[in-house]
């Protein structure tokens, strides 16, 4: 897979030769990150070559778990958990099958979801400047965190205003000095990721994709929304279940409702705006190639009956979310989400892990 084209850089990284190869569309924080671990581990004796797969692989293998489970840990230990449910929440986070399966590969996936995964957490206990730190970290993984980092500044914002329970209050509290001020002050910190950003932009010619854009061109990809609910509901519907027990969230006409709606829209969606991407016809290296082969293109019809557990899983999910977070938190991650899912033409699990680590 890519490990052809990511191994070859960060070898020529260690050599010092700098030179780009274009069918990489992602910064190298990755590369520069393993020649870090090569340099400390020749200080300390340690023979290695960053042409080796198994170490190149090791920054992931040895990192990313570490950083993923101690985030999701962070975001209980001020609660009043104990500290057995601390470190299982933190396990299960990090054993999220398609995450752990980039633990043993050199993608810059892992390591782009533990430092955004880390600035969301930051952000939500309120470190906005560690947020903002971790989040300037996570672009030099992956450019498109720049949604991340987006919505953190949007649910940052909202903290000072939620105080009044109604969206009158919200906008009247919106013409007091102190809260303004105190707006601008959490907003600072985030100032230079979205400045570094632009910058990227303007030297990528207003390009987001880095290097080779043939296969990584944007696309109106409206049934991506679709799979991610797929993809949580499969994942996460153990969690999904407890949570909707916990916060006694009851299913009514309104969810039903919902669902009809959502579904029509879905259908719609599938449609009209289903893309299919080379690499899910050619490319057997890619097991999305079996599922869409054998799942979503077994029958003319099989990708619209799924349809209606879309609709299913998104319904729930935004429930059981909207329980313990506001309207507008919500929509904001809904917005966020499809930011970052919809102009993607390829249908890939690895692209859900980075959205369903805010769930």
């Amino acid at each position: 897979m890519d490990e052809q084209f990511h191994i070859p850089q960060v070898a020529r990284y260690c050599a010092w030769d700098f030179s780009w190869d274009p069918k990489i569309t992602t910064p190298p924080g990755l590369y520069v990150l393993t020649y870090i671990q090569y340099i400390l581990t020749r200080l300390v004796g340690i023979r290695a070559w960053c042409s080796d797969p198994a170490f190149a692989r090791s920054t992931n293998t040895l990192l990313g778990p570490l950083l993923v489970q101690a985030a999701c840990s962070f975001l209980v230990v001020r609660t009043s958990r104990s500290i057995l449910y601390v470190v299982l929440l933190g396990t299960t986070c990090a054993m999220l099958p398609p995450l752990y399966f980039f633990y043993y590969l050199y993608y810059t996936d892992v390591l782009s979801v533990a430092f955004v995964l880390w600035a969301l957490v930051l952000s939500d206990a309120s470190y906005h400047g560690t947020a903002a730190f971790f989040g300037l970290l996570s672009l030099v993984f992956r450019q498109t965190n720049i949604v991340w980092i987006m919505f953190m500044l949007g649910a940052a914002l909202l903290q000072p205003l939620e105080q009044g329970s109604s969206s009158k209050a919200v906008f009247a509290r919106l013409q007091d000095p102190a809260v303004l001020r105190r707006m601008c002050k959490i907003a600072l910190p985030y100032i230079p990721a979205l400045l570094f950003f632009l910058a990227f932009l303007v030297w990528n010619r207003g390009q987001v994709v880095l290097g080779d854009q043939s296969n990584h061109s944007f696309s109106l990809h409206l049934p991506q929304l679709g799979y991610f609910f797929a993809f949580a509901l499969f994942f996460g519907w153990p969690l999904l279940a407890f949570l909707l027990i916990a916060r006694r969230v009851r299913i009514g006409t309104a969810h039903l409702v919902w669902i009809a709606v959502l579904t029509m829209l879905g259908v719609l969606a599938v449609y009209k705006y289903t893309v299919v991407h080379p690499f899910m016809l050619a490319d057997n290296r890619h097991y999305m190639f079996y599922v869409w082969r054998r799942i979503l293109n077994a029958h003319p019809l099989a990708r619209y009956a799924l349809t209606p557990l879309y609709a299913t899983s998104a319904v729930l999910w935004t429930s059981a979310l909207a329980h313990a977070r506001s309207v507008l938190w919500v929509l904001g991650l809904l917005v966020a989400t499809s930011l970052a899912l919809v102009p993607t033409p390829l249908i890939e699990p690895r692209y859900y892990a980075r959205c369903a680590r805010d769930d």
